[in-house]
C-alpha cells in the first residue's frame, strides 16, 4: 500500500530520515530505500510517497519503516 507524506527530518550524518505521513503516523527511512531520489537533495517538507513495513531489530522494538520512498508522481496528484 502506498502512502503520502512529507520529509520531517533528515539525519545526513547517519544516512537516514523520518517521514510524517498524511495520516499522522511517523516512518523511518534509510537512504538505501530511496527510488529516483538523491539523499543529499532531500529537505524537510519535501512531499513523498512510500510503501512501508514493520521492522523489529535484535535490540529495537517494532517500528514502521518506509521501504520504498519516491517523489510524488504527477498522476497521483489531484
Amino acid at each position: 500500500m502506498k502512502l503520502k507524506g512529507r520529509i520531517k527530518k533528515i539525519e545526513a550524518d547517519r544516512g537516514n530520515g523520518f517521514i510524517q505521513a498524511d495520516d499522522g503516523r511517523g516512518f523511518f527511512f534509510h537512504r538505501s530505500h530511496l527510488e529516483g531520489l538523491v539523499f543529499g537533495e532531500l529537505h524537510a517538507g519535501d512531499e513523498v510517497e512510500f510503501e512501508f513495513d514493520e521492522f523489529r531489530g535484535p535490540t529495537t522494538p517494532k517500528a514502521l519503516v518506509a521501504t520504498i520512498v519516491r517523489a510524488v508522481s504527477q498522476e497521483s496528484q489531484p
